[in-house]
């Protein structure tokens, strides 16, 4: 007899290694050098900085990074391709019909954290690490189902995953899940990169 653990959240991991990294990383340090900071003036003193008009605006598309924009495209499609076998995860996996709708930087400076959040009506929320020591502040995604909690065994299930941040590591998960970020307890600055994606019906793509 064994637990079979079902209702999974599908979270995407892929590693950037060798002169793909290189490239990539040059192009994105290029664009965040081009870029001001400044912390969300409705937040509170202690969260991240972000690039400017970071929801509202592609910075990828915006300074032609089209070397990490090749990459995010290659792993939108094997993400894709591990969802349940079906005529919908397949053709999507194949022709992924979808935008990016923002995409901005983030800096974390030491002292600095990023409050709960999701990314609303996005399908797919992601982050890529920039730059980070791997000590400056994890990636915390919360369980769905932390409603739950009051049930006695769902109470013994660990609320949220915990992500440590890795130059070159892209992430990918659905956009309703909440997540934050622990605060940055190092004189290191984190800098990362974080996007939404959203896909046209099914049956547009037809």
């Amino acid at each position: 007899m064994h637990t079979i653990e079902l209702f999974g959240i599908p979270i995407y991991r892929k590693m950037l290694e060798g002169s793909g990294l290189d490239i990539v990383q040059k192009e994105l340090f290029e664009a965040c050098d081009s870029v001001k900071f400044a912390q969300n003036r409705h937040w509170t003193s202690n969260t991240h900085e972000l690039s400017e008009n970071p929801f509202n605006e592609c910075i990828l598309t915006k300074n032609e990074c089209n070397n990490f924009l090749r990459h995010l495209d290659f792993c939108i499609k094997q993400y894709l391709n591990t969802l349940p076998n079906s005529e919908v995860s397949n053709n999507l996996s194949k022709h992924p019909n979808y935008r990016i709708t923002a995409s901005w930087f983030t800096k974390t400076k030491k002292g600095q954290h990023a409050h709960l959040h999701s990314h609303g009506d996005a399908d797919i929320a992601g982050v890529y690490y920039v730059q980070s020591n791997n000590q400056d502040g994890e990636l915390s995604l919360r369980n769905p189902n932390v409603m739950l909690q009051s049930n006695y065994v769902m109470s013994m299930i660990n609320p949220d995953k915990l992500i440590m941040p890795e130059v070159g590591a892209l992430y990918l998960w659905p956009g309703m899940i909440e997540h934050q970020t622990a605060t940055n307890k190092t004189d290191h600055e984190r800098i990362s990169l974080s996007f939404n994606i959203r896909f046209n019906s099914f049956m547009d793509q037809e």
